[in-house]
């Protein structure tokens, strides 16, 4: 699992490149940057923290979005490791894709030794669903007010 700059149709975005059993799949983060700026995101890739002589704020911000194992919610990559570890011998693209486009919404699967937690991914995939439940039903109630 790595970061793909992703320049076809000159989108310049920052993708999760996953690969099982000798299949690639893309998955969006939604960041896009420039050339420069990804060249700098390679050389700060996998620290515990960017180069301190940076200042930029929008690099750093990028910075902590991707790789940083302290805020909260935690980078998209150490999340996305979690839900690989977590899945495991059960590892599908499908249940990858289910879980990691929760990003931010729920909090991160714990990082286990134990590769066949399957409590764990049911606690995961309930608090996702309470999340969605949640939103649907504010959703409807602000069709009910708006009619």
């Amino acid at each position: 699992m790595n970061l793909f700059f992703d320049t076809r149709r000159d989108d310049n975005k920052i993708k999760l490149n996953v690969i099982f059993e000798r299949k690639q799949k893309l998955f969006s983060t939604g960041i896009k940057v420039s050339k420069g700026e990804w060249e700098r995101l390679k050389k700060n890739a996998e620290k515990e923290s960017p180069d301190g002589k940076i200042k930029d704020d929008n690099f750093l911000d990028v910075w902590h979005k991707l790789w940083s194992r302290e805020t909260d919610p935690v980078g998209i990559v150490p999340f996305a490791r979690n839900i690989a570890r977590q899945l495991g011998p059960n590892f599908t693209f499908d249940l990858f894709r289910e879980s990691f486009e929760n990003y931010g919404e729920v909090e991160a699967p714990p990082i286990r030794i134990e590769s066949d937690d399957v409590i764990s991914m049911l606690d995961l995939k309930a608090k996702t669903m309470e999340v969605k439940n949640a939103l649907a039903q504010l959703l409807v109630t602000e069709i009910r007010v708006f009619r």
